[in-house]
């Protein structure tokens, strides 16, 4: 097993916390909707306003499902093997790299995006993802003794190149944002 490897395998360990919160927040809610649903189909309720509860209880269900997508979406991309380019919606990755890491800053810390919108790179959709993955937790664990840490993704674009980067964003007294090695990415022609 190679260094990376090993990396990737103690990254893997280390989010399984975090992505089995995320994972239960949504099948919680989602199971307590459909037994909701089946109750009250059950009685052979078929009041409007009884009906309308029906919907929306299924409208959360289905929001549940979409979140459970992207996560699981995110974990492949994670998880898949290197070595594949192409391109990739660079704003899609970080959602996924969000998603992922989510259960371990959403309590602890913010991050925010700044981000060029809808912009496509060529890529390795694995090595974009651990790269994400990896400065965000190494990012939040820089900052645990800060209060309310606030962590940013940015991009700037360099010509044909787009930077992306993660950093401590500007901490509460004022100082500059951590520097932290950029991950290169050519922009793809559209």
């Amino acid at each position: 097993m190679t260094d990376e490897d090993a990396r990737h395998r103690a990254l893997m360990g280390s989010l399984t916390a975090g992505v089995t919160h995320e994972l239960s927040n949504p099948l919680a809610y989602m199971l307590a909707n459909i037994d909701y649903v089946l109750a009250e189909l059950a009685r052979g309720a078929s009041s409007p306003a009884t009906l309308d509860e029906c919907a929306r209880a299924l409208t959360q269900v289905k929001t549940g499902t979409l979140q459970l997508r992207a996560l699981t979406r995110g974990l492949r991309a994670l998880a898949q093997p290197t070595g594949y380019v192409t391109t990739l919606s660079l704003s899609q990755v970080i959602e996924h790299a969000l998603l992922v890491t989510r259960g371990t800053w959403k309590h602890s810390a913010t991050v925010e995006v700044d981000v060029l919108a809808a912009r496509h790179v060529v890529g390795d959709e694995a090595l974009v993802m651990r790269w994400l993955t990896r400065r965000l937790l190494d990012t939040l664990q820089g900052l645990a003794v800060l209060e309310a840490p606030r962590i940013v993704v940015r991009t700037a674009l360099d010509g044909e190149r787009l930077l992306l980067s993660v950093d401590a964003g500007l901490p509460l007294d004022g100082a500059a944002p951590s520097e932290t090695e950029p991950l290169v990415l050519t922009v793809a022609r559209e």
